[in-house]
C-alpha cells in the first residue's frame, strides 16, 4: 500500500479498505482501536475490530481521528 503525502484521512482509510489492510485508528482522546475498514462514509468510518474484540463493530466519526497506522512494507 503507498500512502500520498496529500491524502486525506478518508483516502488512506478507503484505500486499506480496497487493499483489506488492518489499519490502527487513534482517536484525539488518546484511544486506538485496530480492525478492518467496512465502511467508508463522508463523516465515518466502520471498522471490524480485530484480537479481544473481534465480535464488535466500531463506528468511529472521522472528525475525531488523529492518526492512522497501517502496515505500508513487508
Amino acid at each position: 500500500m503507498e500512502v500520498h503525502q496529500e491524502a486525506t484521512i478518508k483516502e488512506v482509510l478507503e484505500v486499506a479498505k480496497q487493499q483489506d489492510k488492518v489499519v490502527n485508528v487513534v482517536l484525539s482522546n488518546g484511544k486506538d482501536y485496530k480492525g478492518s475498514v467496512v465502511q467508508a462514509g463522508v463523516h465515518h468510518v466502520r471498522l471490524a475490530l480485530k484480537d479481544q474484540m473481534s465480535f464488535f463493530d466500531a463506528m468511529i466519526r472521522l472528525e475525531h481521528i488523529s492518526a492512522v497506522e497501517v502496515q505500508v512494507r513487508t
